[in-house]
């Protein structure tokens, strides 16, 4: 069994298949709804990844749900397919099993990660409005975050580029800007969106400061010209780092008037 829950759509209940067997039964649908919820229930307790059930019939089926014709009439709307002398759940490995409520369960943490990193954001910003308000002073402003390209815009990439952002500020490495950020789009975009994913994670691995993909790939260097190009960008941050505020201008010393004969 892939856990004590199991995953339901919202408008479920008012799907036309849904309607479609309450309308054969001459039941309501809620009820229709209910029944399925318990032959659901009973597959993802029973049933390996394909959803097949092997010598079940739709009349243990429909005696399971406690509806009589209920398992059939779920047939007719392809939801329930008897074949290889049993019956199968159709597409029961979107919505059950181990794989798909993990892929459920990460894309939930992605969404609340971000929903945190968002709410963190807003708060900060509405602080330092506060603040420049009250003293009168010009407030820090933070960067806006540009769009994620189209081919980028998935789950998995969002949560290795917050894996890099993240990395970079454990590393005190110096906040991008967004035109920064564009540009690293761009780059990532030629390399392809799983490329881009493997590139980002080879680059934390590695402790680097850029994002280089492993063996060389895209830039047309060997791994180790590419490791001995970041070693040296890296010995050069850390020996000549770029200061946080601007250097005084030491002026030019004059000659006393006494010196000057």
């Amino acid at each position: 069994m892939a856990g004590n829950w199991i995953k339901v759509e919202y408008h479920t209940p008012d799907k036309p298949e849904m309607l479609a067997v309450a309308n054969d039964l001459g039941m309501d649908p809620d009820m229709v709804f209910a029944a399925w919820f318990r032959l659901w229930r009973w597959a993802d307790a029973n049933l390996s990844r394909d959803g097949h059930a092997a010598s079940v019939t739709l009349a243990l089926l429909s005696r399971t749900s406690g509806v009589t014709g209920f398992a059939e009439s779920f047939a007719k709307v392809g939801w329930l397919v008897a074949e290889r002398g049993g019956v199968t759940f159709a597409n029961f490995d979107r919505h059950n099993g181990n794989s798909s409520k993990q892929r459920h369960l990460g894309t939930l943490r992605q969404e609340k990660k971000r929903h945190a990193a968002s709410v963190t954001l807003s708060a900060s910003a509405s602080k330092t409005v506060s603040l420049s308000s009250s003293e009168g002073g010009v407030g820090e402003t933070k960067t806006d975050h540009p769009p994620f390209p189209d081919d980028l815009a998935t789950d998995n990439f969002r949560a290795a580029w917050d894996d890099w952002t993240a990395y970079r500020r454990e590393a005190k490495l110096r906040k991008y800007v967004a035109t920064g950020i564009k540009k690293q789009f761009i780059r990532l975009q030629e390399m392809g969106h799983d490329r881009a994913i493997a590139a980002i994670g080879h680059s934390i691995a590695q402790g680097w400061q850029g994002i280089y993909e492993p063996s060389g790939r895209g830039a047309g260097r060997t791994s180790s010209e590419t490791a001995a190009a970041q070693r040296r960008a890296d010995k050069s941050a850390r020996e000549y780092p770029e200061p946080d505020t601007p250097l005084p201008i030491i002026g030019r010393p004059t000659r006393r008037a006494d010196e000057n004969g």
